[in-house]
């Protein structure tokens, strides 16, 4: 039971990864009716590091290679280029 809780709770920010790239990468609007705007920002350049980091640290920690390099893979883009481009508005 333990382990269906791991890999629940390590599911949900991949799926708002695969959202991310499906809308702003692959530019398909779907439309998330249930989710209020200002939540659906907040969770886009707030919580999607957030996830991304606390995922990433537990799963290279615990050693679950897949897990860790789905994150790499379905995160690591998003976020990477949400850090850099902030980076860029800032200073430029």
């Amino acid at each position: 039971m333990k382990k269906i809780m791991i890999n629940l709770l390590l599911t949900f920010p991949l799926i708002l990864f695969v959202y991310i790239w499906i809308v702003f990468v692959f530019e398909i609007n779907i439309n998330v009716g249930f989710i209020p705007e200002f939540i659906g920002v907040l969770m886009i350049f707030f919580g999607t590091p957030l996830l991304f980091l606390v995922g990433s640290i537990y799963t290279f920690y615990k050693k679950n290679w897949y897990w860790f390099g789905i994150y790499m893979l379905l995160g690591g883009f998003p976020v990477a280029t949400y850090f850099i481009l902030s980076i860029i508005h800032s200073y430029f």
